[in-house]
């Protein structure tokens, strides 16, 4: 009967509204130096001027919760992390495209004025029949005059591959030979351009 009574009585009412108060007072306070706290360190990730970051802090500390939404409505988009790694992906992209240009054949690093590549000796430019202008291998046509790499038509180049398969072994080795003196490329003296 005495706890009922004690319910009912004011003056534990008032110490119990007294707790509640302080309660709810401290997790008040608690909450705004963890929104403080909080909008420092996010400030912190999102920009270098200590300016902006004290502006930051003080607006959350000077308005509490109407101030953090304005925080937040505010604050630059991206962390400096992840704009720090952007920055990086679109570096190693752009250095991916501007990569060195390579042999075909043995995939080594070479420069973009070599004829052969030094490595393998494979044959990485040609000059061109009609204005003697350095061409690549994979090239069809010359960029410079338009004429086509091969003179010969396709027609005459499948008809000479087949009669290059029914003559004999010694005389297509022979012929080969020929060819590739043919393929060569010439020799530039010091100073000129192919």
């Amino acid at each position: 009967m005495l706890t009922i009574l004690a319910i009912t009585d004011g003056q534990s009412w008032a110490k119990a509204l007294t707790i509640v108060g302080i309660g709810l007072a401290a997790y008040a306070l608690i909450l705004v130096v963890a929104m403080l706290l909080w909008t420092y360190h996010d400030a912190r990730s999102r920009t270098a001027n200590t300016a902006i970051q004290a502006g930051s802090v003080l607006l959350v500390a000077i308005f509490n919760l109407p101030g953090f939404l304005l925080y937040l409505a505010l604050r630059p988009p991206e962390a400096l992390v992840d704009k720090y790694g952007r920055e990086l992906e679109a570096e190693a992209f752009m250095r991916e495209i501007q990569k060195p240009e390579s042999c075909p054949d043995c995939m080594r690093s070479v420069d973009s004025n070599f004829v052969a590549c030094p490595y393998c000796r494979a044959t990485l430019r040609t000059a061109c029949a009609d204005c003697d202008r350095s061409l690549r291998a994979h090239w069809t046509i010359c960029p410079y005059c338009t004429a086509p790499r091969d003179a010969a038509p396709w027609p005459e180049r499948a008809r000479r591959a087949s009669s290059v398969a029914s003559r004999p072994v010694a005389a297509v080795a022979a012929s080969s030979e020929a060819d590739m003196a043919q393929a060569q490329p010439r020799r530039v003296p010091a100073g000129q351009s192919v």
